[in-house]
């Protein structure tokens, strides 16, 4: 019982050092699109804009109004 505690433990505390969801260029690769993105819609440049956006991308809002009418809203990357 003791020895299985101290395998939980050390498996515990090594797995985060032993597992990798992505690569560093995968992580480069996200944070320049976000920082394209950001930048992009703040300076309102549509070529940084579609540099960080996929051309299938569907955002979707949903709006009311004064009366309670409800509705959904679409925009894809190209109107972004």
């Amino acid at each position: 019982m003791r020895l299985r505690s101290l395998l939980t433990l050390i498996l515990l505390a090594a797995g985060p050092q032993l597992v990798r969801a992505q690569s560093h260029d995968d992580s480069l690769g996200i944070r320049n699109a976000a920082l394209d993105y950001i930048a992009g819609w703040y300076s309102a440049d549509g070529d940084r804009m579609a540099e960080a956006l996929h051309p299938e991308l569907a955002k979707r809002i949903m709006y009311s109004d004064t009366l309670g009418n409800a509705w959904i809203g679409n925009m894809g990357g190209t109107e972004l």
